[in-house]
């Protein structure tokens, strides 16, 4: 018994494990954004620490601003790429989702096909067994009433 769903059905299954690499991606990109936000925090703090804890006459404000300024960029930088990163994430697991359920949805169609199909055959074998039955009570019907 051959299902016309079948061939849709391991497209479905292909395009969900697609789906699902692409939220793994994803989520590995966004580990990677956060790794890359905590670290400009970390070194923006310890700069800072650095400088606070130096004597106030060994301080050169304009080398401090400017380090700062790039370590605040960088801190930035990586926080909108965290943003992004998790805009995709999101998309991505929507999308597995819709993908899992069409998957869901042809496997229900392909599965009660298959279910009808086998129910029908039974019920085909059934009346041929029937038939056969009711061909062979005849038959003894007939020798019983030729004796």
């Amino acid at each position: 018994m051959k299902s016309p769903y079948g061939p849709l059905l391991s497209l479905r299954e292909l395009e969900e494990k697609q789906a699902e690499a692409c939220l793994a991606d994803a989520l590995h990109e966004v580990g990677l954004a956060e790794s890359a936000l905590t670290t400009a925090r970390d070194a923006r703090d310890a700069w800072l620490q650095y400088y606070l804890d130096e004597e106030p006459g060994a301080i050169d404000a304009t080398g401090l601003s400017a380090m700062i300024a790039r370590l605040e960029t960088s801190e930035r930088d990586a926080a909108q790429r965290l943003e992004a990163a998790l805009r995709r994430a999101d998309e991505a697991r929507t999308a597995l989702l819709e993908r899992r359920r069409d998957r869901e949805a042809v496997q229900t169609l392909h599965t009660d096909l298959l279910e009808a199909m086998a129910r029908e055959s039974a019920r085909r074998q059934q009346a041929e067994l029937d038939e056969l039955g009711g061909v062979s009570a005849n038959v003894r019907k007939e020798a019983s009433d030729a004796r």
